[in-house]
């Protein structure tokens, strides 16, 4: 069995030709969320196609279905497309069997198969239309479903000036302004594809790295840009982030572009305590374009000896789009921006306790150039910030907004951030480390019951991109793993309630229940290896 997704170069070169983007283009960054190997296919290259096979197919005009398992994500049976455009606009909610409601960015399409169940409705106000509709050997889902959770993954540009800073920040472009405490929305509709791919007999790699050798309930990491505020601040919040067993993250910040407050040996001493150290671009010093970008590179590589592997921008700088930010970071080297922050306070840009999934997602992800740019994949990440500046202020402070965040991520399998400064981990502020430290220890402990992995903003880079480069391919009761690292497989439904062997030796099978789905995990080492049931 093969998975294959219709990719239509001419297509492509007529939409980004007339200004349009091509949504097929994100299939790439789709499966790799996902976790799973796929080829790109042509029209003319579609009867090499088995019954066996599953294509999936965006919104692309086809004559007819080919003898295989399909899947429709927005496709057009004998007419054109209607081309998906960025619209900051929800047109309706796809309602899920356990009652979520997940905003749509993209218009409800006719529904193209003409028999078949009705799985999920979409909302409209009072009117509900087909949205899920599964037929023989194929799904429909009746909508542009790339451009829908891709365009809002990306943000919407604003359609003003800002009135609250002088440039425009990641917050600015969230495509629920009115909905800041909103659920990861993409993850969820996502998980719906995944189902169907797992009944088809795909397998998948699961989201999560492993953990000694077991599946870990969640992975937390911690990291803060240190906003040029001194050697000894970051030190101190280093030495607090130890006490509790956690692993930092610290992103430093040159002196208004001329150089960083710290020198190599700090450097090495801060490395040396387990802390990594990134770039904290700062476009307020300097002008918002790659060579500023580019200058501060090089800045951090003269003074400190290494390539700064991830970053975050200072104050969040995004003052055009989500495709040139990240062609940017692409083109300096920068595997990571862990820039998107969903939740604001636009009469406080310092404010505090902020926790959401703004984009719709809590994993990392890969994303598209724009149409003046052929829809190029851009080959480095976004991570999303979910929790911004934690705070209990009193003993008796609410801490069900933390719970919250540690639950969900128990719940569904997430990757979660706390986003703390080094100067609220040491004692610069003295009134704020109390309640930073507050946070902490009622982390440590309500974790407990739970088995985290705690890590470090660039080994998910890591993580992301070796899972990225591992393949899968299914054949009947056998999955051959090509694993670039260890890594944890999801496995077909047909493969539930078997007897399951890694290379001929009988391997347990943890199950997890995900959001009203139950999961069958198996833990594979880095390398080849074959996975059978019977």
């Amino acid at each position: 069995m093969r998975i294959f997704y219709l990719y239509n170069e001419k297509e492509r070169e007529k939409l980004n030709k007339n200004g349009y983007d091509y949504s097929p283009a994100y299939f790439k960054a789709l499966f790799t969320l996902m976790g799973v190997s796929a080829s790109a296919i042509s029209t003319k290259e579609l009867g090499k196609i088995s019954e066996e096979d599953i294509l999936v197919i965006g919104a692309e005009r086809i004559e007819s279905l080919p003898n295989c398992r399909c899947v429709l994500l927005g496709t057009s049976m004998g007419n054109d497309c209607a081309v998906s455009e960025r619209k900051e606009q929800v047109f309706a909610y796809y309602e899920r069997k356990n009652g979520q409601k997940l905003p749509l960015f993209v218009p409800i399409k006719e529904r193209q198969i003409t028999t078949g169940e009705v799985v999920a409705y979409a909302c409209d106000g009072q009117n509900k239309t087909p949205a899920l509709i599964k037929g023989d050997k194929v799904y429909e889902f009746c909508f542009d479903f790339l451009a829908s959770v891709w365009f809002s993954g990306d943000g919407y540009m604003p359609q003003a000036p800002s009135d609250y800073f002088p440039l425009h920040r990641t917050t600015d472009f969230r495509p629920l302004k009115s909905e800041l405490e909103t659920d990861a929305f993409n993850d969820f509709l996502v998980e719906e594809l995944e189902e169907i791919l797992r009944e088809f007999g795909a397998s998948m790699l699961y989201k999560l790295p492993q953990k000694e050798g077991r599946i870990p309930d969640m992975l937390i990491h911690f990291s803060g840009d240190d906003d040029c505020t001194g050697k000894d601040i970051n030190l101190q919040a280093v030495q607090n982030f130890n006490k509790y067993g956690f692993p930092y993250h610290i992103n430093a910040m040159a002196n208004r572009g001329e150089n960083f407050i710290f020198d190599k040996a700090v450097y090495d001493e801060i490395n040396s305590l387990g802390c990594e150290i990134a770039l904290h671009t700062d476009f307020t010093a300097v002008p918002y374009s790659c060579d500023s970008l580019k200058s501060q590179v090089e800045l951090f590589e003269k003074q400190f000896g290494n390539h700064p592997f991830t970053n975050t921008n200072h104050c969040f700088i995004q003052d055009n789009s989500t495709a040139e930010r990240m062609r940017w970071f692409n083109a300096c080297g920068i595997r990571a921006d862990n820039g998107k922050i969903g939740s604001f306070d636009p009469s406080n840009i310092n404010a505090f306790d902020l926790y959401s999934f703004g984009f719709g997602t809590a994993f990392p992800r890969f994303t598209c150039d724009d149409a003046q740019h052929g829809n190029k994949h851009i080959d480095s990440i976004e991570i999303p910030i979910t929790y911004y500046e934690p705070r209990l202020y009193e003993e008796t402070s609410d801490k069900s907004k933390i719970r919250a965040c540690i639950d969900g991520a128990k719940e569904h399998g997430r990757i979660i951030q706390f986003f703390i400064h080094p100067h609220y981990v040491s004692y610069y502020y003295k009134d704020k480390i109390i309640a930073t430290m507050r946070v902490l220890d009622f982390i440590k402990e309500y974790t407990a019951q739970y088995d985290v992995l705690f890590t470090t903003t660039n080994n998910i880079t890591r993580f992301w991109f070796d899972r990225r480069d591992c393949s899968l391919k299914t054949d009947n009761n056998v999955i051959t793993v090509n694993a670039k690292t260890d890594v944890i497989v999801v496995l077909p439904c047909n493969f539930t309630g078997k007897q399951i062997s890694v290379d001929g030796v009988e391997t347990p099978v943890t199950t997890k229940e995900q959001n009203g789905k139950t999961l069958s995990l198996v833990c594979i080492t880095e390398g080849t290896h074959i996975i059978s049931c019977k």
